[in-house]
């Protein structure tokens, strides 16, 4: 597989909502909204739980979970084997970038009760 470094962009779609559009590579033109954004760990008792501080995962795995809804996919685009799992991978290096480099844009889930987050729909 080629090495090349993966671009995206940030836009609003017509509701106001914002979406993630891959410039170039395999996902060339696909949009993607974040539905779900968490970190998550597995406790003592092996039952999965939110992050809601660093302190509390300081020994332990940290997960990012989330859900995703394709927006838009080329009409050209022929789906193979494993090209789910290739994408929620690509996904989730644009979500750790958005993570790192655009805070203004997310907001994690903290509440596990909590059924809607606001990540891509604030400006």
């Amino acid at each position: 597989m080629e090495n090349f470094e993966l671009t995206y962009g940030i836009v609003e779609d017509m509701q106001g909502k914002w979406s993630v559009h891959i410039e170039n590579g395999k996902f060339k033109d696909f949009y993607f909204k974040i539905d779900h954004l968490r970190l998550t760990y597995k406790d003592e008792n092996d039952k999965l739980k939110l992050v809601k501080d660093y302190s509390e995962v300081e020994d332990k795995e940290v997960q990012l979970d989330f859900q995703y809804d394709l927006m838009k996919v080329p009409a050209e685009f022929e789906n193979k084997d494993g090209d789910q799992y290739e994408f929620e991978e690509v996904a989730r290096n644009i979500l750790i970038d958005i993570l790192m480099n655009h805070k203004d844009l997310y907001k994690l889930e903290q509440d596990e009760h909590q059924t809607n987050s606001e990540q891509f729909d604030q400006k």
